[in-house]
């Protein structure tokens, strides 16, 4: 497509398929709700109510964008306890991130080639005010609060005006199959076995394995959406939760080999099935358009210095 940033399809945090605790909390700390993205022009969204722990007026004190180094490995990056770090990536990717969470199929049009070659690093505290209700945020929040502070810093440092566009993308469509649900639903204060590791910051727990059968993953206490991105993110679709299922579940799940050809290749073009069986939880894998949304590029400039 033309006008479509050439590495605009990327991710912008990317994690080893080894550990799936680990890439499942990754995954999260960067998820969200995506943010429609706004004009310099447009109005303000409506303030979200008092109540919400994402109300309070949440601000960068000091932050730094510098070059990074095109000849290293681009890094990783995030919003911490002490505010927004990012390590030598590509500028498109941190725009792509400002916006939209990862493994959506979110998109940048018109984004010029420079911004995927020119590799920056971005630190921003949060300032002084804001620090005690950002700091009772949990890491997921911590996303959602502060995408439209990033947002703000690209406005400002780089003179970025961007509006959306609606899309559509290949992807998969989780849902419950004919024969119904066999989530089990969650219990409070129900007790885990040893093994287990935080799956989400609100409580979500995954145990890898069992030493019966290496391949099989257990959940507790899990968001149905969590579960998609998580088969999204480690087979490289686009996995969108339409099971309507808003509880949080216990189930198990079986982690299937790296499928490979009959000369045992690994294919090219895996399915999520080919990684996951999910037949024991009444869910199924199926082909769907997903509905997404694009950003166009309206304006962007190199950061300004410091």
């Amino acid at each position: 497509m033309m006008g479509v940033c050439g590495r605009n399809d990327r991710r912008l945090w990317i994690v080893g398929a080894g550990q799936i605790a680990i890439f499942a909390l990754l995954t999260l700390l960067f998820a969200g709700s995506p943010l429609r993205a706004q004009s310099a022009r447009s109005a303000a969204t409506p303030a979200p109510p008092a109540t919400d722990p994402l109300a309070a007026p949440f601000t960068f004190d000091v932050a730094s964008i510098k070059p990074g180094n095109p000849n290293t490995r681009p890094g990783n990056g995030g919003f911490l306890a002490t505010g927004l770090r990012i390590t030598n990536l590509p500028l498109d990717l941190i725009v792509l991130s400002a916006y939209y969470p990862p493994n959506a199929g979110n998109k940048l049009i018109g984004m010029p080639a420079w911004t995927s070659k020119e590799n920056y690093s971005i630190d921003a505290r949060i300032d002084e005010a804001s620090a005690p209700a950002w700091l009772k945020l949990n890491p997921r929040q911590w996303q959602i609060a502060g995408r439209p502070m990033l947002q703000k810093l690209l406005a400002e440092r780089c003179k970025l005006v961007v509006h959306p566009v609606p899309g559509q993308v290949d992807g998969y469509a989780l849902v419950i199959g004919k024969s119904g649900s066999r989530l089990q639903p969650a219990h409070p204060h129900e007790s885990y076995p040893d093994g287990v590791k935080n799956f989400d910051p609100e409580g979500g727990k995954i145990l890898n394995v069992t030493a019966s059968d290496s391949n099989i993953v257990t959940f507790f206490n899990v968001l149905i959406p969590d579960l998609a991105n998580l088969i999204g993110g480690m087979s490289g679709s686009i996995v969108a939760d339409q099971t309507s299922l808003s509880g949080r579940y216990d189930f198990t799940i079986r982690r299937q080999q790296i499928p490979v050809d009959a000369e045992g290749k690994r294919l090219s073009d895996p399915q999520p099935s080919d990684f996951w069986d999910l037949s024991g939880t009444g869910l199924e894998i199926r082909p769907a358009k997903i509905a997404s949304e694009n950003l166009v590029i309206d304006h962007i400039e190199r950061p300004s210095p410091n």
